[in-house]
């Protein structure tokens, strides 16, 4: 799986926001890490692929505030994969993984935006 490549570019004048962005790219690179080392569905690897160009796309165009909504809808499209359960799935749980590497850090992103309006 390729990974997101990092451009100072993607950094957000708000340092929240672009904290945020930088969380999502480390924690989906790490996935790719792990992926590689791994044997899974080619449909986990399209799905990563979509989010990856999503992620891209929405950060290069500075929309960060909508990048949760793109990626939490990306994962409802995508889940579960087509293969999960049938002949071509590896059962090797790495599509359980992402979501729950993704979901996180929606709700972490949540949790802190919720902080900062209570303060």
């Amino acid at each position: 799986m390729r990974k997101i490549r990092w451009k100072p570019s993607y950094q957000s004048p708000d340092s929240a926001a672009g904290g945020a962005v930088a969380d999502l790219v480390r924690r989906m690179n790490g996935f790719a890490d792990e992926a590689d080392r791994r044997s899974h569905c080619g449909d986990l690897s399209e799905l990563h692929e979509r989010l990856r160009g999503r992620i891209r796309e929405t950060v290069e165009r500075h929309e960060g505030a909508g990048l949760e909504a793109r990626v939490l809808a990306e994962l409802d499209h995508g889940l579960p994969l087509p293969a999960r359960g049938g002949p071509a799935c590896t059962e090797c749980g790495m599509c359980d993984a992402l979501e729950e590497r993704l979901r996180a850090w929606a709700a972490e992103l949540q949790d802190r935006r919720n902080w900062r309006r209570s303060a």
